[in-house]
């Protein structure tokens, strides 16, 4: 484990428990499809629900929006995908072909051979195996979250959570998505100001004590 030269497991991450994307990685809305850097509050976007089905949902907020940085992410490749993705984030995998048994991995984690949970030319769900994982330099740090916690990016379903687990990080949230619910924009937006590197602070502090509960 310390010689995989992919992992980035420092104290210093930039995604502080939130999934980060780079600017060019594309999202399916229901209108249209958008750059991750055109994403906005509101937005509804594709993902993959758990029983299988097709469908869209919220965007409650944007977790992180730096277009600026420039970040190295894990470029996880299959047939007919390319998922850039930050080291720590939460990806649903099996070691099975057309398999519904999906464990969460962190990007670093995923290996070739490993199945991750895609959608095909009829916008079906289906699964495409990992065929090659690269490194590289990629534009800007984005983290938009959804309400049900998922988001297809590039055709491949992620979380939108990292370094803390989704079935941790999702349910400690809940109190600020329904506050979302219930305030009125200009409000939540003020209250969820960001730090020095785009990250609402009290994101910030929620994951660095979420991270204490992590073996």
């Amino acid at each position: 484990m310390g010689n995989d030269p992919f992992r980035r497991y420092d104290d210093d991450d930039w995604c502080c428990g939130l999934n980060c994307f780079p600017a060019d990685a594309k999202v399916e809305t229901k209108t249209h499809t958008k750059y991750v850097k055109e994403l906005e509050v509101g937005d509804q976007v594709k993902v993959i629900l758990e029983d299988g089905t097709i469908d869209f949902s919220e965007i409650w907020v944007m977790a992180h929006d730096d277009p600026s940085s420039t970040a190295t992410y894990l470029i996880l490749s299959t047939s007919k995908h390319t998922l850039p993705i930050s080291h720590r984030h939460f990806v649903p995998v099996t070691d099975e072909k057309n398999s519904s048994n999906f464990e969460y991995k962190m990007a670093a984690d995923i290996k070739v051979g490993d199945y991750l949970s895609t959608t095909n030319e009829e916008n079906q769900p289906t699964t495409e195996m990992v065929i090659e994982i690269e490194e590289g330099e990629r534009k800007g740090v984005f983290a938009p979250l959804t309400k049900n916690g998922y988001i297809l990016v590039n055709g491949v379903q992620a979380s939108v959570y990292a370094e803390v687990k989704p079935a941790l990080a999702h349910p400690a949230l809940a109190g600020l998505r329904e506050k979302y619910d219930v305030t009125p924009k200009a409000e939540m937006k003020a209250f969820l100001e960001p730090n020095e590197n785009g990250v609402p602070k009290v994101f910030d502090e929620a994951f660095k004590m979420l991270r204490q509960l992590m073996p």
